[in-house]
């Protein structure tokens, strides 16, 4: 039974004053996360407080069952949330804790007629080995949701003696991230792109996992971040995509399915960028017409003129294209005319309002109205619900990936989930 959450503040700051001695005297870091629900005022507005208050209580019922200690989550102010982590062996795994927020609430709520997903921000702070007290705490975890609220990374506010110790926890993670690259042990989920002219899926995207001992996983930006930051990026692109094309290979009697794979930004203008995509397949003997490569708008226009010719020799090559987050740059009406892909993906932003932007929606129909004027399809990222789905549909939008279909899954599950594909009239 769902239990309406009350503020409890000073519970809340007795509890992280005993944490903290807690983790003081035991010289281990204690931790802290804000959890700000950004849409609660449009959810009332919606479809009333009453809704807004049942979905409160869902958001506090899912985050106790994402710690293994149900009495450390407390409601601390009116759509605020805060989670402590009673014990961090590596402070630079907090990314995980959040990764693990953002998982337990990112499926849609329904409630009758209302159906929505929760936006949050979260704040983050850690005691690291200083003593800190519960409002100091707290404070530098607000400074920090502060921070996400405005499109910021984290910020820590900190001892010497918290900095060196989170240097040290940086220096484990890059080490562990170097033996998981060397183990072949990371691995990949799959997403589907449901085309929305036949109602099948074809085609699908593969998305970066980075499995922890206790069962989770990291943030596949995290892995990104240290693969550029230790100039792995083309070791980790190359097993990404042997690894997708390997399993493409693997379907392409059973499903015959298309299999999309991000290449890292700062790889799109590296010439060793063609020998990369043509030698891993050769190696794998997979089926080039099985495999596209996602580059971001952003990495695109950063070097246009060898980005540009590194794309052609792979569309060349017959490797399929696709442009992922466009909307996000700074990209003039030639840039249709000139970029060698085959397909756009509309960033998420734009497809998340849809019907509430009347802007937005204008901007998609007019890429999408352009895009097929060169013979480009279009993929609305980020589909959360069916009236998304709808204007989707309306805009002329080729293909819809998104949770609303499906987050993404092992390759086990994805298989059972094609197999039990309804077609797109059940949705």
């Amino acid at each position: 039974m769902l239990e309406y959450p009350e503020v409890r503040r000073r519970p809340f700051l007795l509890e992280l004053e005993k944490v903290l001695r807690e983790a003081s005297e035991q010289s281990i870091a204690a931790g802290l996360l804000l959890v700000d629900i950004t849409n609660l005022g449009r959810i009332n507005k919606l479809y009333g407080h009453n809704i807004g208050d049942v979905a409160l209580a869902l958001a506090v019922d899912r985050l106790r069952s994402a710690s293994t200690e149900a009495n450390n989550v407390f409601r601390i102010a009116s759509h605020q949330f805060a989670f402590i982590l009673p014990s961090m062996g590596n402070t630079a795994l907090v990314a995980l804790a959040v990764n693990r927020l953002h998982a337990v609430l990112e499926d849609p709520i329904e409630l009758g007629e209302a159906k929505f997903v929760l936006d949050i921000s979260v704040g983050v702070a850690t005691s690291g080995s200083s003593r800190k007290s519960a409002t100091s705490l707290l404070a530098h975890a607000e400074t920090s949701l502060h921070n996400a609220r405005e499109g910021l990374d984290y910020e820590f506010v900190e001892t010497e003696q918290d900095s060196m110790d989170r240097a040290q926890d940086r220096l484990r993670l890059e080490q562990d991230f170097v033996d998981t690259l060397n183990a072949n042990a990371f691995t990949l989920y799959y997403q589907p792109k449901v085309n929305l002219k036949t109602g099948t899926v074809h085609s699908c995207e593969a998305l970066l996992r980075w499995p922890q001992p206790d069962g989770g996983y990291l943030s596949p930006g995290i892995a990104i971040e240290l693969a550029e930051s230790l100039n792995l990026g083309y070791q980790l692109s190359k097993w990404i995509l042997g690894e997708a094309a390997r399993q493409a290979q693997r379907w392409k009697d059973r499903f015959a399915m298309r299999v999309a794979v991000n290449v890292e930004a700062t790889l799109i203008d590296n010439p060793d960028l063609y020998n990369l995509v043509s030698d891993t397949l050769s190696i794998w003997s997979a089926d080039k017409s099985l495999i596209n490569i996602e580059v971001t708008e952003s990495a695109v226009l950063n070097d246009r003129e060898s980005s540009f010719e590194n794309l052609r020799k792979l569309k060349e090559f017959g490797i399929g294209l696709s442009i992922d987050d466009f909307g996000t740059g700074y990209s003039s009406l030639s840039y249709f005319k000139d970029i060698p892909a085959q397909e756009l993906k509309i960033d998420q932003s734009f497809i998340a309002t849809l019907n509430t932007d009347p802007q937005n929606r204008a901007l998609v129909d007019i890429i999408v109205d352009i895009a097929h004027l060169f013979d480009m399809t279009v993929v609305g990222e980020g589909v959360e619900d069916r009236d998304t789905l709808r204007a989707l549909i309306a805009s002329g939008s080729d293909y819809a990936q998104g949770f609303y279909f499906s987050r993404p899954l092992p390759p086990a599950q994805f298989e059972t989930w094609l197999e039990s594909w309804p077609g797109l009239d059940a949705f």
